[in-house]
């Protein structure tokens, strides 16, 4: 009986019965090897082969050596996203959400440093494309209506560089429109392009004009 064993390339095909085919390449405890190789004398005083059991021990150790050459598990992403969320959130601000095509999402509310949302969505994506579509979407959507950041020239979106000069993400600001509007009136949407993190933020109804506030501190966490 052959197994194969892959704890990494070149891919090795061991036979227990005649495991000196794997000897010398780092698979098998020393020890293993030659209980495996070693004959016992049944009640007939005969020579006998390895057993079946003996030689199913040889295999678990085969398994348990090609595990323990795997690559470490990846990170819990819901955990990885918690990790990247702004300052200012108590332990039991956020909960878990749909992530649709996203690795994780979260919802967080009230946000306790000065001008903090009120309420807020966060996504963590596999890749850039996958970001900047939600962002894109997020724009596009029926409860947004595009307006002009403080200090912008018009409604469009705009890259913000980091504090070492390079691209940092894009930040877009919104009127909220739903049924809701009047808890989700300013809203900011913006990305960190190296995280694939995006993030929107909302903040209730506070007069005509659009809250300030709520864009300096969504531009203050990307730096």
């Amino acid at each position: 009986m052959l197994v194969r064993v892959q704890p990494g390339e070149p891919q090795i095909l061991c036979d227990p019965a005649a495991l000196g085919v794997c000897a010398g390449h780092g698979i098998l405890p020393a020890g293993v090897l030659a209980e495996a190789q070693s004959p016992y004398t049944d009640r007939r005083g005969g020579r006998k082969l390895t057993s079946v059991r003996r030689a199913s021990r040889v295999v678990a150790a085969l398994v348990t050596a090609a595990v323990g050459t795997a690559a470490p598990a990846v990170a819990d992403p819901s955990a990885d996203l918690l990790s990247k969320l702004p300052a200012g959130y108590d332990s039991d601000s956020c909960e878990p959400a749909d992530p649709a095509g996203a690795l994780a999402a979260l919802i967080c509310r009230d946000n306790a440093l000065p001008d903090g949302p009120t309420f807020a969505t966060y996504w963590l994506f596999a890749d850039d494309y996958g970001m900047h579509a939600a962002f894109t979407a997020q724009l596009a959507s029926p409860d947004w209506a595009p307006t002009t950041c403080p200090g912008s020239p018009s409604a469009d979106a705009v890259v913000v560089l980091g504090s070492d000069g390079q691209p940092y993400g894009r930040i877009a600001c919104g009127r909220g429109t739903g049924a809701d509007w009047l808890l989700r009136d300013g809203a900011v949407a913006w990305t960190h392009d190296a995280d694939h993190f995006l993030g929107v933020a909302y903040t209730g109804y506070q007069g005509q004009a659009f809250p300030a506030g709520l864009f300096e501190w969504a531009k203050g966490k990307m730096t």
